[in-house]
């Protein structure tokens, strides 16, 4: 039993007629005789007496005629109460975004193209630390998050869809001509870097340890002695430092800036990360599923 099964039912039974009823519903004959068939085999009655005159209920038509009445009634209380409730929801999003993603860099265009999809809802966004976005969208200043997969902690009760996947490199700048006695290969590097133990998080927030051994390890390769270990306050200013001081930083190749200069070394990372959009479950803005289906798209 069905919306169309119905409708072609009830007017014909209020037209007294099939052929009324297909010309109301802009339907041919055939199909609203099809439609009231598959009702009468499913209900297991006759709902109707046809002659040459018409078509007039049957007693079993008259009962289901009156349950079909209740039904339409709370269809439309149903739908309206639906507008009443969007309607009644702030045209507003607010997203906020990991400082280690670049926006100028190609998540701006998902962004940009979902504003043109809602023209007429205020966007809002921001960019901060990871932590500070998570405290935001657990009080409920944030609808949604974009987070690196790897930066999602356990214990909040979050929802997630990871919508792209990274491309994580290691840049590093600040190369000096070495001793011969000294020289280590391109690629001697690159393994070393690949085999850094316990990488848990991207962009440069790993732990301390694994910071401090890898600019021992780049240090040595590059020929310069370490002076200090810290983390920029953002992605740019982070990307920004290989032009100006000896540093190692990581980036992602897809969604940041990568810096394209013959004097910066580029490391591939053998780390399986995706972007996410990260929500709080309680959070009931309905376009948190219209954001997270139009990036998983967008960015397929």
């Amino acid at each position: 039993m069905n919306r169309i099964q119905i409708d072609c039912f009830m007017t014909a039974a209020n037209t007294g007629s099939i052929v009324a009823a297909a010309g109301k519903l802009f339907l041919t004959q055939q199909s609203v005789s099809q439609n009231i068939q598959a009702l009468e085999k499913e209900t297991g009655c006759a709902l109707f007496i046809r002659s040459k005159s018409g078509v007039q209920l049957t007693e079993s038509g008259k009962k289901l005629y009156s349950y079909a009445v209740q039904w339409q009634d709370l269809y439309a209380g149903t739908q309206q109460k639906i507008r009443e409730y969007y309607s009644g929801i702030a045209h507003s999003f607010h997203i906020g975004i990991t400082e280690y993603v670049d926006i100028l860099g190609r998540i701006s265009s998902g962004l940009s193209s979902f504003r043109k999809k809602y023209p007429d809802t205020d966007i809002t966004g921001l960019q901060h630390r990871n932590k500070v976005l998570l405290e935001q969208i657990e009080q409920g200043d944030l609808d949604v998050v974009i987070i690196n997969e790897l930066q999602i902690v356990n214990g909040g009760d979050f929802d997630y869809v990871a919508f792209a996947k990274e491309d994580l490199r290691l840049f590093i700048s600040g190369y000096q001509p070495k001793k011969a006695t000294q020289e280590t290969t391109i690629e001697e590097l690159r393994k070393a870097c690949r085999e850094i133990p316990h990488i848990s998080t991207s962009y440069g927030i790993w732990e301390t340890s694994d910071w401090e051994e890898i600019s021992r390890r780049t240090s040595s390769f590059l020929g310069y002695e370490i002076t200090s270990h810290y983390e920029s306050e953002n992605f740019r200013s982070c990307v920004l430092n290989l032009d100006t001081i000896p540093c190692s930083v990581v980036c992602d190749s897809r969604f940041g800036y990568t810096p394209h200069n013959k004097d910066i070394f580029n490391i591939p990372l053998k780390i399986d990360s995706r972007l996410c959009i990260l929500w709080n479950r309680k959070n009931e803005n309905p376009l948190i599923r219209e954001f997270t289906d139009h990036m998983t798209e967008f960015y397929q």
